[in-house]
């Protein structure tokens, strides 16, 4: 294959990637260049296998012309910095010769300097190529007449006495006029021979063909890649019957000759058995492209081929239809194809059995449907939107007013409006929402903060977040100022058009927009009173109240306002729960950061419909510095916002000192009134069975126990255990034990074992991902060394789970290793309970060394005192990565620390990574006596092996407090916490389990 040199004025970049693509496979250039990109400097463009050079233009804020240059990765090249103020860009390349290469794009109706182009001609190190749109008409090369442009160009070539490689072949086609014109130009050094000049006869959806140049000569292969055996494709069998080696081979020539002979069998029979790789670069990816792009491309490329020989405005109709259909199913993405089975049969699962709307179809109606009938609906879901006509009874609904509890219902104000729209329809928009929701989370488009209905983030994220911003506050003796907003009536002032240009931004085109806009247009609803409807009412802005996909979009609407806030003020956002905080020693500090915050933000709901209620906001200040300290002043909308004491965020109440007091108060009494439930259904007698009543009592009861504990688990163990009793009263009523019964022969883990367990699987969950974004936050070693110090603060959330996890190690003797390294010293140390050993080694020895010596006296230390169970904590995780794979690791210490591990066959030795300098003391003792260590990175855990682990720990916990019971007289009988079996009669069951536990 020849060398190829291409230029192209590609009318767009981004629009037209896909016909460079083209481009590209079609010709193989080594080096292509690209005029009127329209690119903004903070958009990308790569192509795999080319790297990029550019030079953007802009006029104002919109982009206007520019040029690139892709080069082959396969070719060496090196770019040549322009001092000019044209759009140019040069690279030089190696071939037989280097060559320099330059891309230019002139302007229409713009003057251009005549000094501009000659300064330009004489910063290209010759011999060169100059290539590109000039915009020029001159007989010269083809055109039917001559401008100023085309004259001066003439000059250039004349004053500087380069060469046109042009051959009078059309480089343009203007539509308006159906006229065919000459304006992109090969323009070379007198030095350049061997190439020859062409253009290719597709305009690519531009309207301008590309100009390809071709090195004529065959002195320089064609670049290509390692050829590679194929060994998937190997026939082994036939290999091995080719390749027979024997004694004759090596024996009686020279050691040379035979390693040559054994060489060529092998290879001779690898080549006749194994098929390889061709060497050729692959062509660039196009997963969508099918039969129907083949079809369609074939027939505009005829009707191009007719338009061209017989220019008449019947060729062009057609040609255009053509181009258009092409343009249309080139385009169409994942997210726009039709809809499958496999979708529908997702989305009904996930459906609940919720109340019809007004075409009366319920949702297990539609689960009860046969196959064929489920896939004449799907026929149905795929005509709408292919379409792209949304039915016009879908878009009515009835609303059902629902008192707020505890609310004067004389006050129209105090109902909650319930929605019911058609359930055929919610099933589509599932649908739509599940496609909706992949493009956005695959583009990463949502903002970090926002939690609301993603994928593997919860209210939990939110509320952490902002515990862990107040629990670093008061360890660093700041305040917090934290604000909550309220915006009124969210959804019903939802902007339609904003939705739709939010949409557009993404880039979204097709039937996945044109169907969200066909379901946001007027819609109709009705208030249902009993069986009595209203008159029919318009919604004329704002999203479908009732809809599945109603929240997605609000989500998007909401999506950027929270993105100007000043650098020190931090966002959570779930839907329209919105917080802002800001810590700082200076309260005028917070004050005018929090301030601008609110400015920014109320300037942006303003400019997209949405109104923040003043007296909704709160604001509160988090503060345990002594003293007083006035609280801020904060205005919106020109009203002040309230200052409170306490208030409830995401479900949770927040007081100022922090200590959740009110919350488990409010929690306690709650849950108290809910197992009222419980005593009705749980007569001794005739009443529900206990496993029964233990599902109501974990559904209603320990569900509400269980939301927040990551955050509200922090409080002091005093208050938590005003819990206990709620907790112990449902057991209680859900086995029929008697008051006097001791709770743990219920066998039902504590509240505390169960608070545990909920907060390592919420931290090993964190961890488990590396797009959440407390990853790498939930632990900060920062602040570390300050809760190690400062006692009285409670430490934050990754802290908390430190010492959960250190305390199921309890009766593990720990051991703290560390190794150093500096300019003329290197040392080892370890650390055990009561004493310290520490060694000096040779000054050559790297700090792995010192870390992997530190480890193998720790295990030396071991043998000789015999512990039967000790855990090494190290903090080089290159050091654990050695011990795990030995056999791939040569280092003599790793050897004889596995050879003593492995000696100690009657100790269990575990080994744990810890994070060094974020306060734990075993780690800083150890730190000091090797004078300072490395942190590094957490190795990875799968999350269900984690939460297994976590469940397993928690089971051996309870069995351990279960055996150290006193006065335990159910244990003679049932040493184990499995407990025993149930009975289905509840009465024989309340009996066995008041004989068991000993209280009847």
């Amino acid at each position: 294959m020849a060398l190829k040199i291409v230029s192209w004025n590609c009318h767009g970049l981004q629009t037209h990637k896909e016909d460079i693509k083209s481009i590209i496979n079609k010709f193989r250039p080594i080096c292509l260049g690209l005029q009127e990109t329209y690119l903004k400097p903070n958009l990308s463009a790569k192509f795999k296998n080319y790297s990029t050079q550019r030079n953007d233009f802009q006029q104002g804020s919109r982009a206007s012309g520019g040029v690139a240059c892709l080069t082959s990765c396969q070719i060496p090249s090196k770019p040549i910095l322009l001092n000019t103020q044209l759009q140019a860009v040069a690279i030089q390349i190696q071939l037989t010769r280097r060559i320099t290469i330059c891309y230019l794009y002139l302007p229409p109706r713009v003057h251009i300097e005549k000094t501009h182009l000659d300064e330009l001609i004489r910063q290209l190190p010759s011999p060169f190529f100059l290539l590109g749109d000039f915009n020029g008409h001159n007989t010269l090369w083809g055109s039917t007449d001559t401008n100023p442009r085309g004259c001066q160009i003439e000059t250039l070539v004349e004053d500087h006495g380069l060469c046109l490689l042009n051959d009078n072949s059309y480089t343009h086609f203007h539509q308006a006029s159906q006229t065919f014109h000459t304006i992109d130009l090969a323009i070379c050094s007198s030095l350049v021979p061997y190439w020859k000049f062409s253009t290719c006869t597709n305009l690519f959806n531009s309207d301008h063909f590309p100009i390809v140049l071709t090195y004529v000569k065959n002195d320089f292969p064609f670049p290509k890649r390692p050829v590679k055996y194929i060994f998937e494709k190997a026939d082994w069998s036939l290999f091995e019957s080719l390749c027979q080696l024997t004694p004759n081979m090596v024996d009686k020539d020279s050691i040379d000759v035979a390693v040559n002979t054994i060489t060529d069998c092998i290879i001779s029979s690898a080549d006749n058995s194994i098929p390889k790789t061709s060497g050729n670069i692959p062509k660039l990816c196009k997963p969508w492209w099918n039969t129907e792009c083949d079809t369609c491309q074939k027939t505009l490329e005829k009707a191009w081929y007719n338009f061209r020989r017989y220019p008449t405005t019947h060729n062009l109709i057609k040609f255009k239809k053509a181009r258009a259909k092409f343009r249309q199913i080139r385009r169409r993405k994942d997210y726009n194809s039709t809809f499958s089975y496999h979708e529908l049969k997702d989305a009904l699962r996930k459906s609940n059995p919720t109340s019809p709307g007004p075409d009366q179809i319920h949702n297990n109606m539609l689960k009860h449907l046969g196959e064929s009938s489920l896939l004449t609906i799907l026929l149905l879901f795929n005509r709408i939107w292919q379409k792209k006509v949304f039915p016009l009874s879908w878009l009515k609904a009835i609303v059902v007013p629902i008192p707020k509890p505890g609310k004067d219902k004389q006050d129209p104000n105090n109902y909650r409006p319930i929605a019911l729209t058609s359930c055929l329809s919610k099933l589509l928009e599932r649908m739509v929402s599940a496609r909706l929701m992949h493009v956005l989370e695959r583009s990463k488009w949502f903002i970090p903060s926002q939690s609301g209905f993603r994928r593997r983030r919860g209210t939990i994220d939110n509320l952490l977040k902002l515990e862990t911003a107040i629990r670093e506050a008061f360890v660093r003796k700041k305040h917090l100022v934290s604000i909550f907003f309220d915006i009124e009536k969210a959804y019903d002032r939802t902007w339609r058009y904003g939705i739709l240009k939010d949409l557009s931004d993404i880039g979204l085109k097709g039937n996945l927009p044109l169907f969200i806009k066909n379901f946001l247009q007027t819609r109709i609803f009705q208030i249902r009173i009993g069986n009595i409807l209203s008159d029919n009412f318009n919604q004329q802005e704002g999203v479908p109240q009732g809809s599945v996909l109603s929240v997605l979009l609000f989500i998007i609407k909401i999506n950027g306002i929270v993105s100007k806030l000043p650098a020190y003020v931090h966002s959570t956002l779930f839907v329209d729960d919105i917080q802002i905080h800001c810590a700082g020693d200076d309260m005028g500090f917070i004050q005018r950061q929090l301030q601008t915050a609110i400015n920014n933000m109320t300037d942006w709901a303003s400019k997209n419909g949405f109104i923040f209620s003043p007296q909704k906001t709160v604001c509160m200040h988090f503060c345990r510095r002594r003293g007083l300290h006035p609280d801020p002043d904060f205005q919106l909308n020109g009203s002040p916002i309230p200052i409170v004491q306490e208030t409830k965020f995401l479900g949770i109440i927040f007081d100022t000192k922090l200590t959740f007091r009110s919350h488990i108060k409010h929690l306690k009494t709650k849950c108290i009134r809910t197992l009222n439930i419980m005593k009705v259904l749980s007569s001794t007698s005739w009443g529900a069975d206990k496993v029964s009543l233990m599902r109501i009592y974990r559904s209603l009861v320990r569900s509400k126990l269980d939301y927040g504990v990551p955050v509200y688990g922090s409080a002091a163990m005093s208050t938590l255990k005003m819990l206990d009793s709620v907790h112990h009263q449902g057991l209680r009523i859900a086995t029929g034990a008697f008051r006097t019964t001791p709770i743990p022969s219920l066998h039902e883990p504590s509240l505390e074992l169960r608070r545990h367990r909920l907060s390592l699987s919420y931290f090993y969950k964190i961890k488990s991902d590396e797009s959440h974004p407390q990853h790498y936050k939930v632990i900060n070693p920062i602040f570390g060394s300050l809760f190690s110090v400062r006692l009285s603060f409670t430490p934050t959330f990754g802290f908390r789970i430190g010492e959960i996890l250190r305390q199921h190690y309890s009766d593990y003797v720990p051991i703290y290793t560390d190794g150093s390294k500096s300019d003329n010293h290197v040392g080892s140390a370890a650390v055990f309970p009561d004493f310290t050993i520490a060694e000096t080694l040779h000054p050559f020895c790297s700090v792995y060394t010192s870390e992997l010596y530190a480890i193998y006296l720790g295990l030396l230390k071991i043998s000789t005192l015999n512990f039967k169970k000790a855990i090494i904590y190290t903090d080089s995780r290159s050091g654990i990565n050695a011990l795990r794979s030995a056999k791939h690791n040569t280092h003599p210490l790793v050897m004889q620390c596995l050879h003593l591990h492995h000696t100690l066959k009657k100790s269990k030795i575990k080994y744990c990574w810890i994070p060094g300098h974020v306060g734990i003391p075993g780690n800083e003792r150890a730190d000091k006596a090797a004078k300072s260590a490395n942190a590094s990175r957490e190795a990875f855990v799968p999350l269900i092996d984690a939460l297994q682990a976590v469940k397993l720990s928690q089971y051996r916990v309870w069995q351990r407090i279960w055996d150290g019971q006193s006065n335990n007289k159910l244990y003679k009988i049932q040493p184990s916490i499995k407990g025993f079996g149930n009975l289905t009669i509840r009465k024989h069951d309340v009996i066995l389990t008041r004989l068991r536990v000993g209280h009847f």
